[in-house]
């Protein structure tokens, strides 16, 4: 399984800003040593209410020939196990003298309780430990996410995400947007956007501070949502620390412009109404194109139907109906097919029905001649326009058969679909 760092070791060092920066400036170390160290426990509930645990370990050390001397930092966990710092779980930063450590592992049940033992060694032999404050106690709930809800839907690019004030011994909380879902995800993999916010903070929006990877996030996209509260404690010196993190995770999806259509029955006849439901959204700011187009595949016949502009924000139901004329004895397959498209052709949501024109009804409704079936399947269709608009070719998978081998009906199916448009238009 994938997995990257923690980001609450991220927010531990965004909280813990001030307090570095009021330390004394650190002249060149006499021997290798420790510089700051600590443990954090962790508490995590998923999108789809699934629980896990996490424990960590992070930790700076320094040596007077540089932290390219420092040849490892391991550490070992109150399982006992030793953790080296060379595998997936751990991340090595060397800087000047130092070498910055984190070492994270995800579980499926609570972290026993402990101390971790750290021992770092140097390239001259020279070796050093710490042993961390006793873990007693991990949290067993999660920061209340207000906006948005999960799996719920934005209509904002740049959403404002709001949760409830964790509890009264929040240090800090940290808000992250990954740029997927799933039930592994983890904290860290494909970030969008992160933010560390001081307690009194209990609402961000997107990308206000103007660091994210994506200036704002793409319609019609699921995102994943982390907020972290943390509560942190550092000793009098700040070299070591304890933290206990709770995390909470949904999905969300960015709103995008959305078209349906749909018809009251899939088998008309002559006299018949039929009646067309359009469902038409566009969230964004911008106005998009709704196309209507009808095809008989069969008879490699397309006509646009409608052609308008559907401003920013419109969100409405709208229902056509008209009565079938009799365009012969001949059966054959219809498909009806809507897009919404952007200012730069882009096809955003599409959609579409097929329905048969049948036979000639009984006086009780009945198929009088029934040795026609009509078959339907229509997942996409494509056209190609010409400059003026018309369409020059198209396709889509929907089809009619016709058991008795007529090829042809004796009316012009084009031609009267061309007035029953207009009829709809009406």
């Amino acid at each position: 399984m994938k997995r990257r760092m923690p980001i609450l070791v991220t927010a531990i060092l965004v909280a813990s800003v001030i307090t570095i920066m009021a330390m004394p400036i650190c002249m060149a170390p006499e021997s290798l040593s420790f510089e700051d160290f600590g443990v954090c426990l962790e508490y995590v509930v998923n999108q789809n209410g699934y629980e896990r645990w996490g424990h960590s370990v992070s930790a700076t050390v320094s040596d007077p020939k540089g932290g390219n001397n420092i040849e490892s930092i391991t550490t070992v966990d109150p399982y006992g196990r030793l953790h080296p710092d060379a595998d997936d779980e751990v991340k090595r930063e060397i800087e000047n003298l130092t070498m910055f450590l984190r070492w994270w592992e995800s579980l499926n049940v609570t972290p026993k309780f402990g101390t971790y033992t750290i021992t770092a060694t140097n390239k001259d032999g020279e070796m050093v430990t710490v042993t961390t404050w006793a873990t007693d106690h991990v949290s067993d709930r999660v920061p209340t996410i207000i906006y948005p809800e999960s799996h719920g839907i934005v209509e904002s690019t740049t959403p404002t995400f709001r949760w409830e004030a964790f509890s009264d011994s929040t240090t800090g909380y940290l808000i992250e947007v990954l740029d997927t879902t799933g039930e592994e995800i983890l904290p860290g993999d494909d970030t969008t956007w992160r933010i560390g916010l001081s307690p009194d903070n209990l609402s961000v929006t997107y990308n206000s501070d103007g660091t994210a990877f994506k200036p704002e996030l793409t319609r019609g996209k699921t995102y994943s949502l982390f907020v972290f509260a943390f509560e942190q404690i550092w000793n009098e010196n700040g070299t070591q620390f304890y933290c206990d993190t709770s995390i909470r995770v949904i999905a969300f999806t960015v709103s995008q412009p959305t078209v349906s259509i749909s018809t009251d029955s899939f088998e008309y006849a002559p006299g018949d109404t039929m009646t067309i439901t359009l469902d038409v959204a566009n969230p964004t700011e911008e106005s998009v194109m709704f196309q209507w187009y009808w095809g008989v595949p069969l008879f490699s016949i397309w006509h646009t139907v409608m052609s308008v502009p559907i401003p920013a924000g419109y969100d409405d139901t709208v229902d056509l109906s008209f009565t079938i004329p009799n365009w012969g004895s001949t059966p054959f397959g219809n498909v009806f097919y809507v897009h919404l498209l952007d200012a730069g052709g882009e096809a955003l949501d599409a959609d579409s029905v097929c329905w048969a024109y049948m036979q000639l009804r009984g006086a009780e409704g009945e198929v009088l001649d029934a040795d026609s079936v009509c078959w339907y399947k229509c997942w996409a269709y494509r056209q190609v326009l010409d400059a003026g608009g018309e369409v020059l070719d198209a396709d889509c998978e929907c089809g009619a058969y016709n058991p008795s081998g007529e090829a042809m009906p004796a009316v012009d199916i084009g031609e009267e679909i061309k007035k029953t448009i207009e009829k709809i238009d009406d």
